[in-house]
């Protein structure tokens, strides 16, 4: 989306205007709740918003770091910001919930950006984010819905940004999921969790693989201190000059 982080010049003034307007929100918040949208044309909206803000955390493991970040600081602010809500306005338990949503939905349209871009991950990529669905269920949907080879690549990223179950991982290779190919390749997405990045290594995966920046999984690994996972790297042949 078009968020004022990327922006440029625009990103102070614009920073100021956010400003204000959390301010606006704290100490008058009826005022700020008059000049909303119909509640259910925010609901559209920020339905909007989420999805194209896990569509662009599935991109790339350093954006699922991010996207990841991002919603356990929104959760952490609901109690604290509920209370503020009651102690300072005597709201009802509703008003209070009302107010938390849409103080926090700003900070989602700051982080996101007005975006016309209508996009979402795949079904069965959103199979791989919720682990109460088995391995059994994930073969019966494959079975049943015939992704392609791509939406099988992409999967796996998934499931292995999701830190899934190495049983999950050779299911959708053996589907067909391709562990070498893409922008980053597989092993990218799974530099958090030691098992599922030996588990590429020893299904060919290469080490040495380098994105559009020249960024390697060497260096991902340095960057997210993960000492386990940089000798894995290391011991399998990772170019440390690369």
């Amino acid at each position: 989306g078009s968020n004022s982080s990327c922006n440029g010049v625009a990103y102070l003034p614009k920073l100021q205007q956010f400003d204000f307007l959390l301010l606006k929100i704290a100490i008058d918040p009826i005022t700020y709740q008059k000049t909303l949208d119909t509640p259910e044309n925010l609901e559209k909206k920020y339905d909007i918003l989420k999805s194209y803000f896990r569509y662009w955390a599935y991109q790339s493991i350093g954006n699922f770091r991010l996207y990841k970040a991002f919603w356990q600081e929104y959760n952490n602010a609901i109690e604290p910001l509920e209370k503020y809500f009651e102690s300072n306005f005597n709201f009802d338990k509703g008003s209070n919930i009302y107010y938390t949503s849409n103080a926090l939905n700003e900070f989602l349209n700051w982080a996101v950006g007005e975006t016309k871009i209508y996009k979402d991950i795949s079904p069965l990529a959103k199979i791989m984010s919720n682990k109460n669905y088995s391995v059994s269920y994930i073969q019966d949907f494959i079975f049943s819905n015939n992704p392609s080879q791509d939406d099988l690549t992409i999967a796996l990223q998934a499931a292995l940004l999701n830190q899934r179950e190495k049983e999950i991982l050779e299911l959708l290779i053996r589907f067909g999921a391709r562990i070498d190919e893409g922008y980053e390749s597989a092993i990218f997405y799974a530099l958090e969790n030691y098992e599922n990045t030996n588990f590429l290594i020893q299904n060919g995966a290469n080490v040495n693989q380098a994105n559009a920046f020249g960024k390697t999984p060497l260096f991902y690994a340095i960057e997210f201190n993960r000492l386990d996972i940089i000798k894995l790297l290391l011991d399998n042949g990772a170019n440390v000059n690369q």
